[in-house]
């Protein structure tokens, strides 16, 4: 199953033969990228006779453990010649199965191996590297390893010679409740703060807000609007009247209290604690479904370019505008591909002047990814929005990325990209960003019943 899933990482490969051995595959996969490039790898497998057919452990976390090192090994080996091998056999002493992942790609530095499951680490961190990633794959799969019990660890790693490439070892105990002997999670771990007992929990953050979840689209220039507020610069505010607790007074003796006609019944200087009143219970009708404008085309018509150099994710957004009858839709898979089909566009489409607005002529919106091979979206989008021609028709320029980091959207501001929309893509969310930032003079159009024409442009 898991290798299964992961041949179709960047789209269905063009065939893959399979051939049986002693105790499992040997897989020959040839597929063909999207610039049109040839590429073939062997995938080996085989799990020894010695690992029992059953064994008690998280099915869906054992999974992705070893999806992470699969998928991992598949993007780095190389085009030509790659070969990943995957093998499963038990320990010597029967106390956990052992699962190697190995492949013969370009290998780990040895000056990169402390920071191997740090987050965000990189081996080759310029903006025109070849793979694509935030580098949070191998400490998450460390994660996943030691919430089973067991451990991931690197136990090979060559840049040079013939038997260049790397390979992985996951520990995973066969008896439920026991756990591999290792030394602390690493800082940056999710296992980290799991360790931690409930005890150590502060006593104050019962009163401060829960966090804001990472926003899935908005605008680039409002995301260090608001400062962010520490335990260093947070101003402690006196407790309101209505939220101090009343002292509680405790009489020595029970003596019993003595009414009047004309005394008050309670105290002045202690008076009774309102009933807290329940909310009102929620109208079915003020619960508002946001739905999914099928003619925002018709509406607001707008020719669009989808740079993604995953394919899967570029086929993706081209199938979500086409849910809102967008048809005009040019693909890139990569920066330079990105910025050649646009100086094409423009010039056919001369100045840019009438011919734009969905009719297939100039690009109105660009959805950029981020982090591309041979030219990331930041140098994309300076060269396409530094065009010379179609002096009012600059298009708008929206940033579709996983990399919603503080520096990356920073960046993407500078570099003149209006909105962003992070991974996982949602419908709605699309529809948010072209409502606003494409579409706020489209007001008039499909609804213009005075026979003048409405000009359609991006903002």
């Amino acid at each position: 199953y898991v290798i299964n899933e992961g041949l179709k990482m960047g789209g269905r490969p063009d065939s893959a033969t399979a051939s049986e051995t002693d105790n499992g595959e040997i897989i020959e996969v040839r597929s063909r990228g999207s610039d049109g490039t040839a590429s073939s790898k062997i995938i080996e497998w085989s799990v020894d006779r010695s690992v029992p057919q059953t064994m008690f452990v998280d099915e869906k976390d054992l999974t992705k453990l070893i999806s992470c090192l699969f998928l991992n090994a598949i993007k780095f080996t190389d085009s030509i010649e790659g070969r990943v091998r995957c093998s499963a056999k038990m320990s010597q002493r029967g106390r956990y199965i052992s699962i190697r992942v190995s492949d013969n790609g370009p290998g780990i530095p040895a000056d990169f191996l402390p920071r191997l499951f740090h987050a965000f680490a990189q081996g080759d961190a310029t903006i025109g590297r070849a793979h694509e990633g935030l580098g949070l794959g191998l400490m998450v799969a460390k994660g996943i390893a030691r919430k089973l019990g067991g451990d991931l660890n690197c136990i090979r790693a060559e840049t040079e010679g013939p038997e260049h490439g790397s390979q992985f070892e996951i520990k995973v105990p066969v008896m439920a409740g026991e756990t591999i002997s290792r030394p602390p999670s690493p800082f940056g771990s999710p296992m980290s703060q799991r360790a931690q007992p409930a005890h150590h929990t502060n006593i104050h953050t019962s009163h401060r807000p829960p966090p804001a979840p990472a926003p899935s689209h908005g605008h680039l220039e409002a995301v260090h609007a608001a400062p962010r507020e520490s335990p260093l610069n947070s101003k402690a505010s006196p407790p309101s009247p209505s939220t101090t607790p009343s002292p509680r007074t405790q009489p020595s003796l029970p003596v019993p209290p003595t009414i009047t006609a004309d005394a008050p019944t309670s105290s002045p200087a202690h008076p009774a604690a309102p009933e807290p009143k329940r909310p009102a219970p929620r109208s079915r009708k003020s619960i508002s479904t946001p739905e999914i404008d099928r003619d925002l085309a018709a509406k607001h018509p707008l020719t669009f370019l989808v740079a993604e150099d995953n394919k899967i994710n570029r086929k993706l957004l081209v199938s979500m505008l086409s849910k809102f009858g967008y048809t005009h839709v040019l693909e890139a898979h990569d920066g330079a591909e990105a910025v050649r089909q646009m100086a094409v566009n423009r010039r056919k489409t001369g100045t840019g002047e009438g011919g734009g607005g969905g009719g297939g002529g100039v690009v109105d919106v660009v959805l950029m990814d981020l982090w591309m091979p041979l030219m990331d979206g930041y140098e994309a989008t300076e060269r396409i929005l530094g065009m010379e021609g179609g002096v009012g028709r600059k298009p708008t320029v929206l940033a579709v990325t996983a990399d919603v980091t503080d520096g990356a959207l920073e960046r993407a501001a500078q570099v003149g990209m209006r909105g962003f929309m992070t991974k996982p893509y949602k419908l709605m969310d699309l529809q948010k960003l072209i409502l606003e930032y494409c579409a706020r003079n489209h007001g008039e159009v499909g609804n213009n019943k005075s026979g003048v024409s409405v000009d359609v442009q991006c903002c």
